[in-house]
């Protein structure tokens, strides 16, 4: 499979430029390059995962999946990127590719098996007509890139069949007791669950780029969300949840709001409704992929703020890595957010997403209205805490020597906009209260007893020098 894109020269055009990544985010070239070239990766896993099939499991290799799976690997890649690209389809290349080294030939088959929904919705994308026949399916799943789900109540042998000839691409399911078409195409619009619940339309957010994929089953797996109550899942409440907090960055951080709407591609829901503990979460096997409960502003937009700089620094560590070898992790680093010590790549990633939470917080402070669920004095002690938390990091990770050119530029242009963020914090009060320092000191304080280790290091004093106290 031949990729149309230069993995090398999209490598060394996006290194030279860091502070893209880190000052001006945006929905610009550099951005669509990287997931180009991460899309590329996948066409390349794809064909590695189906010249392994003949190696490892050479007996599936004349099943109807499999196939399939050679099949898509002719398509035109330029047709099949959105579907290959997509979280659930990367997170199937990742477990394949798992079984298959462990030749672990006794859950290859179902796993096989599973290849047949993403090789249907290749072909609809490639507006290829395909049929595959008599593939064991599990209760739920989904077409990559269609935003659809399809339900049958329990595992079941069907056929898939896809028809380009008309405008809008037909999806044909055929059972022993069940047939039904539905239109396939990559603008499925949000649907009511029809046909007894069988065919779920996902509701798209964020220019329609985002789909809400509540009850997809290997996303589910993935983040341990409870995919059988999908039915349970208020999604009135999570539309306005969602809705608002489009607003809210598309007001106050059109940047940023371009940048998410650009970079992510799903978000599982791990609540059914409103939560007061939020939790979120990511996941390198499945990019462009978010997990979150449903909460209160601005905590809610924090939070997919969050677990976007993740996934996207995951993304730019194909450029480059970050440290040269893997002796870096076994370096311990005291990290302000973590209870535990953490090896500096984890830091790094602290750093790298907080700076983002830090600059969001600044945007609201100077807002001139303020349409968030908590007061101006919290939203400062919030935002001088993490200030705070920043320079304890910078500060930590400079005493590295083990840092990839890149990873070298990218920390400075870190340290740099830490520095800026510190000057909006005095100018705005954010450490008047006291409040701030004295919880960056406690955490110290209880982070070096807890882990019985006696650090020698400035932090408490660092800490008050830099709120001016």
């Amino acid at each position: 499979m031949h990729s149309p894109y230069s993995f090398e020269e999209i490598q060394v055009n996006l290194a030279q430029q860091p502070e893209r990544w880190v000052r001006q985010p945006g929905n610009d070239r550099s951005l669509r390059d990287l997931l180009k070239l991460k899309s590329q990766l996948e066409l390349l896993n794809l064909a590695r995962v189906e010249q392994l099939f003949q190696t490892v499991a050479p007996q599936l290799c004349t099943l109807d999946s499999f196939r399939a799976l050679q099949s898509v690997c002719e398509l035109q890649t330029e047709s099949i990127i959105t579907v290959l690209s997509h979280p659930v389809s990367t997170c199937w290349l990742y477990r394949a590719a798992e079984l298959l080294h462990a030749a672990d030939l006794e859950a290859l088959p179902q796993h096989l098996d599973g290849f047949a929904p993403l090789a249907i919705a290749c072909f609809a994308a490639a507006r290829v007509d395909c049929v595959i026949s008599d593939i064991m399916l599990p209760a739920k799943f989904s077409f990559p890139g269609f935003a659809l789900m399809i339900n049958l109540d329990r595992p079941t042998r069907v056929r898939l069949e896809v028809k380009n000839s008309s405008e809008v691409g037909l999806l044909r399911l055929t059972c022993e007791s069940l047939e039904f078409e539905t239109p396939i195409r990559c603008d499925t619009p949000e649907t009511d669950l029809t046909q007894q619940h069988r065919i779920i339309g996902f509701p798209r957010f964020f220019e329609k780029r985002l789909t809400f994929e509540y009850g997809e089953p290997l996303l589910c797996d993935l983040f341990r969300a409870d995919h059988t109550c999908y039915s349970d899942v208020d999604l009135k409440l999570w539309s306005r949840g969602l809705r608002r907090s489009e607003s809210l960055l598309e007001r106050r951080w059109p940047e940023m709001y371009n940048e998410l709407s650009t970079n992510l591609r799903v978000l599982t829901p791990t609540s059914t409704a409103v939560t007061k503990h939020h939790s979120t979460g990511s996941n390198r096997t499945a990019a462009g992929a978010i997990c979150t409960t449903l909460t209160y502003e601005p905590w809610f937009t924090d939070g997919l703020i969050h677990e976007h700089r993740h996934d996207l620094l995951n993304k730019l560590m194909l450029i480059d890595g970050i440290f040269e070898d893997e002796t870096s992790n076994s370096l311990i680093y005291y990290s302000p957010w973590r209870p535990d010590p953490r090896p500096a790549i984890g830091l790094f990633h602290a750093l790298y997403v907080f700076i983002a939470v830090a600059a969001f917080y600044e945007r609201l402070l100077t807002a001139k209205e303020k349409d968030i669920d908590i007061t101006t004095e919290d939203l400062l002690e919030a935002f001088g805490l993490q200030v705070l938390r920043l320079l304890i990091a910078v500060d930590e990770l400079r005493g590295s020597t083990n840092f990839t050119r890149f990873g070298n530029d990218l920390l400075m242009v870190l340290d740099k906009e830490t520095v800026r963020l510190h000057t909006v914090a005095l100018e705005t009060g954010a450490f008047r209260s006291g409040l701030a320092a004295e919880l960056a000191r406690d955490h110290f304080q209880k982070w070096t007893k807890g882990n019985g280790i006696d650090v020698t290091t400035e932090v408490p004093q660092n800490v008050s020098k830099w709120a001016g106290i």
